[in-house]
């Protein structure tokens, strides 16, 4: 589209560059622009797609001037866009629909949807379903909440004393801000750590939030070898994450190393798999499985009451309040609010395990 404007402007274009970064570069010392920005000619394709298009930007215009049109449910199968489709599509229909399905395709959704098919249960038998989505049909038609309470408390017997309910924040800037560190590497900043010697025991709250434009991983993961002791279970939500942040900060700095890689990644254990494994299912999880849909069934504690809610707002207001220019009264609002989510998010943690608990106990 570029391309075809400047050429209307009677500006001859020979060759298209795209300069994107370089995902492998290793911050040392000041940037260096030549390693970190990498150039690919991309004239041929440009020319490739080019082809037809004084046809699409007509159309364009035509879409431009009309009127909105009603959204087909096919769109979500052709258009580009569909996630974005999707969620707007969502709003209108019942709860327990078949889009709610755990990992339905869009290809086998929509065909049931277009035969009239929208709510689990009036899923034909002789359609396909995995033992989850059975578990959501099942649920759909008779009610109630699905619990196998021999996993659960085996998960929960299986637990080692002290447990460590432990979660990061971290940014992830294109330009690297410090030294051995690349592009969208995520840099922790921030921890939660709730700490409970025993099931149902009192809990101990400690919280570390970087301070200063220096690297936060340094003063990071001394904190963490004061804190996160040398036995017991740290259990988070979605390990994926925090194992590869820990795992990068062994690498990175030798003398945490040994201690990553022999003490606290053996001692991670993930909450998330009793749900991702439905040992608990509820249908108001609407075949989600993320930490939001999860504590709401277990807690009165709510993320939609906090100042910041999210952690892609979490990560940019840090970096807003310390490194940008901003008054000292913003600063410590932020930094307040940044303490309030990271603390919930293993509050939460904390929750969850007593609610599982009370299941096993009923």
């Amino acid at each position: 589209f570029q391309k075809y404007v400047y050429e209307k402007a009677e500006l001859k274009i020979r060759n298209c560059i795209v300069m994107h970064v370089n995902k492998e570069y290793v911050r040392d010392g000041n940037i260096e622009p030549s390693e970190i920005l990498m150039q690919t000619d991309a004239t041929e394709k440009v020319e490739k797609v080019m082809k037809g298009i004084e046809e699409r930007i007509n159309k364009m215009f035509e879409i431009i001037n009309s009127e909105c049109p009603e959204f087909s449910v096919d769109d979500l199968l052709t258009i580009e866009y569909s996630n974005f489709l999707q969620d707007e599509f969502m709003d209108y229909l019942p709860y327990e629909n078949i889009f709610q399905f755990v990992r339905i395709l869009k290809k086998k959704a929509v065909p049931l949807y277009k035969e009239g098919v929208v709510k689990m249960k009036d899923v034909p038998d002789d359609f396909k379903l995995n033992d989850k989505q059975k578990i959501q049909r099942l649920l759909s038609e008779k009610g109630g909440i699905h619990k196998d309470k021999k996993q659960i408390k085996y998960f929960l017997d299986n637990l080692q004393y002290p447990v460590y309910y432990f979660d990061f924040e971290t940014i992830n800037s294109a330009i690297p801000k410090f030294d051995k560190s690349k592009p969208y590497q995520q840099i922790p900043f921030q921890y939660s750590l709730h700490i409970q010697e025993e099931p149902n025991g009192e809990l101990k709250h400690i919280s570390f939030l970087a301070e200063g434009t220096d690297d936060p991983r340094i003063a990071l993961f001394k904190s963490l070898k004061d804190n996160l002791g040398n036995k017991g279970d740290i259990l988070v939500y979605n390990q994926s994450f925090e194992k590869m942040v820990l795992k990068q900060g062994g690498e990175l700095f030798p003398e945490y190393s040994d201690l990553v890689k022999n003490n606290f990644l053996p001692r991670i254990k993930d909450l998330m798999k009793v749900f991702f494994d439905f040992h608990y299912y509820n249908p108001k999880q609407k075949g989600s499985v993320s930490i939001k849909k999860v504590l709401p069934l277990f807690s009165d504690l709510k993320y939609d009451e906090l100042e910041i809610k999210k952690g892609d707002v979490a990560s940019f207001e840090f970096e807003r309040v310390t490194y940008g220019d901003v008054s000292d009264e913003d600063r410590k609002k932020v930094r307040d609010a940044l303490e309030t989510y990271c603390g919930l998010d293993t509050l939460a943690e904390v929750e969850i395990v007593n609610g599982l608990r009370e299941i096993i106990k009923s």
